[in-house]
């Protein structure tokens, strides 16, 4: 695996001095410049993993500059400089005064470089992961493709619908791969996501039939409760099922045997108006403190890490998904227990 590569912006020469210094010990390539402008044109010809800012002052980051800097594909973004600069592309903000410390510094520095290499291997890692689940899913596509054109033998209905709803559940998550591959790979562009009107009484009942098996093998319940004559919504179909998916299979997964799920839509009149989805579930509930937390990349409770597989990516994609619609998704629990993961559409 190639070294961490560190595009540094560098104001404040004596801090940057020691940066490097640490950056060439643990042997990382780097390239500094001496604005925010040379940096936006050099991401356009390099790549690079660590974008650092060492500043007197705040810089004026423009939609465009975001935009850009969001398509390098940065493994994480450094701030260096004054702490009154709030932007939230940031993941690391350090005030300058404690800078004026070299040992601190070093240190600082060191983790910079070890974060950068962990991150790096687990991205490069995803990516062959996901490039290797590729083949066994596609050759299960094309036994179920056979099956269904009953090249071993006629169907009956019930047994032509089964199949109909693999090959459905197969093409999502081949879709879903691709999805995720963009997600490691920090590509911005999967989120100008083409959008369409769709019926979304229609869209949740297909996805709740195509799930009904999964809660049945529970005896879990499911319970529509959706208002009659939903206004059309501008959605991209494929991102939206997947977030209903990945909301109801969790309500099933955490929800006990002969629970109940409820799944629910409404619209909400206030301006600008919108459509509010819930998934209502009979689970144990989630602890308030981590429920700020669940939507986070690769956060996952304690319990599900105990009991269930799973990578942790799942909400994360969920509201990585309703955002780029303008949507918000969030949850929380339920006074007679279990929890509510809700999400918004508005209607455009």
């Amino acid at each position: 695996m190639e070294r961490p590569a560190f595009l540094i912006v560098n104001e404040i020469p004596p801090v940057c001095e020691i940066f490097l210094k640490i950056l060439k010990q643990s042997e990382c390539s780097f390239q500094t410049v001496e604005t925010l402008s040379d940096a936006l044109q050099l991401v356009k010809e390099k790549g690079f993993d660590v974008f650092v800012c060492i500043v007197r002052k705040d810089v004026v980051l423009t939609p465009e500059a975001e935009k850009t800097l969001e398509e390098s594909g940065f493994l994480f973004w450094v701030w260096l400089g004054p702490l009154k600069f709030d932007s939230p592309r940031f993941d690391i903000r350090w005030p300058l005064e404690l800078c004026r410390d070299e040992g601190r510094l070093e240190a600082i520095v060191k983790n910079f470089c070890r974060l950068a290499e962990r991150l790096k291997r687990q991205k490069e890692m995803a990516s062959l992961l996901l490039h290797d689940l590729r083949t066994p899913l596609q050759n299960l596509n094309s036994y179920v493709e056979l099956l269904s054109q009953n090249i071993f033998g006629e169907l009956n209905k019930g047994q032509q619908k089964i199949i109909s709803n693999i090959l459905l559940q197969s093409e999502l998550a081949e879709e879903l791969l691709q999805e995720i591959t963009d997600i490691f790979r920090f590509k911005r562009r999967m989120f100008e996501l083409p959008k369409e009107r769709v019926n979304l009484t229609l869209l949740l009942n297909q996805v709740i039939r195509s799930l009904w098996g999964m809660a049945d093998r529970k005896n879990i319940k499911l319970q529509t409760a959706i208002q009659q004559n939903l206004p059309e919504v501008q959605i991209n179909v494929t991102a939206i099922k997947r977030v209903l998916f990945n909301l109801i299979m969790n309500a099933i997964k955490f929800t006990p045997q002969n629970g109940t799920i409820r799944i629910q839509a409404r619209l909400l009149n206030k301006t600008p108006r919108s459509v509010l989805v819930q998934v209502i579930d009979s689970g144990p509930g989630i602890p308030d403190e981590h429920i700020p937390r669940i939507f986070n990349k690769y956060f996952r409770l304690e319990q599900s890490r105990e009991q269930f597989k799973g990578s942790g990516l799942g909400l994360y994609i969920a509201r990585t998904l309703i955002e780029a619609h303008q949507g918000r998704i969030s949850a929380y629990n339920n006074r007679e227990g279990g929890s509510t993961f809700y999400f918004t559409l508005p209607i455009e």
